[in-house]
């Protein structure tokens, strides 16, 4: 046998040798959804000033697929099941993430519903903060007299969850026949953010200020509820009287009147 037979057989011998232990490892059996779940662990993780559910799409993505994460704000906690080296990735992120949040001022806002009329009436008893908005609503509107439908004083801060509030006003304020069915109403003032102005006063950004009311309406023997109400973006300096917005219902007029103040 020459040399170069010899070479070849040896090389063929090599290659045969390499692609049998390659096929050796493809053939190992891959883990089983058992082996990968045993190799799971929990773990519960604290949060101190960060609310935990505002953490969550950040940790998520850390995780595995097999793995699972959830947060309990009541607790401030965060439970975690997954592989030791995730959980150890979602450990160092909570330090990173979860730190104090700036002060943030609380706000302070007056919510006042006053109802409009042609007719003349005698002289409504107003809240004084009311008595100066009331007059140049006077001279600006057709209605002759104004009364509180509602008011309420809702704080909040900066950034915050917002204001909301719902009520039932009663269907004589406007002249309608409910026969008995209530007049609903809610507002909501969301999201709140306070910019600096060039003439020093802050201004409080309201991004939607948001009124509706569900009026009862008889047909026949059947009472069906007709919406009405208004949606708009507000800028108030603090410590200002604002309308924000009108409607109407029939022969009255509806007029929302707000006032913020910010802490000092």
């Amino acid at each position: 046998m020459t040399k170069i037979k010899i070479a070849i057989i040896l090389f063929l011998l090599i290659a045969f040798a390499g692609v049998s232990a390659a096929n050796a490892q493809d053939s190992k059996p891959a883990p089983s959804p058992s082996d990968a779940l045993s190799a799971l662990k929990s773990k519960l993780l604290e949060v101190k000033h960060r609310d935990p559910r505002s953490l969550l799409d950040v940790l998520k993505l850390l995780g595995s697929p097999a793995g699972s994460i959830s947060a309990n704000s009541d607790f401030h906690t965060i439970t975690v099941r997954d592989l030791p080296e995730n959980i150890a990735l979602i450990e160092d992120a909570i330090r990173r993430l979860d730190t104090p949040e700036p002060a943030r001022p609380d706000m302070e806002f007056r919510i006042h519903v006053l109802i409009a009329s042609s007719a003349p009436s005698g002289q409504e008893e107003l809240p004084a903060d009311l008595r100066d908005v009331v007059k140049q609503l006077q001279e600006t509107l057709r209605y002759k007299s104004y009364a509180v439908m509602a008011s309420a004083i809702h704080r909040t801060k900066e950034g915050g969850q917002g204001v909301y509030n719902k009520g039932v006003a009663e269907s004589k304020l406007f002249s309608i026949n409910s026969q008995g069915n209530p007049i609903f109403y809610d507002y909501s003032i969301r999201p709140i953010n306070l910019e600096p102005s060039p003439s020093g006063a802050r201004m409080i950004q309201i991004g939607n200020f948001t009124f509706n009311m569900r009026v009862p309406v008889n047909v026949g023997t059947q009472t069906t509820y007709e919406p009405t109400g208004f949606s708009t973006p507000v800028t108030v300096r603090d410590g200002e009287k604002v309308v924000v917005g009108t409607t109407t219902m029939g022969d009255k007029g509806l007029v929302i009147v707000l006032i913020a103040s910010v802490s000092k």
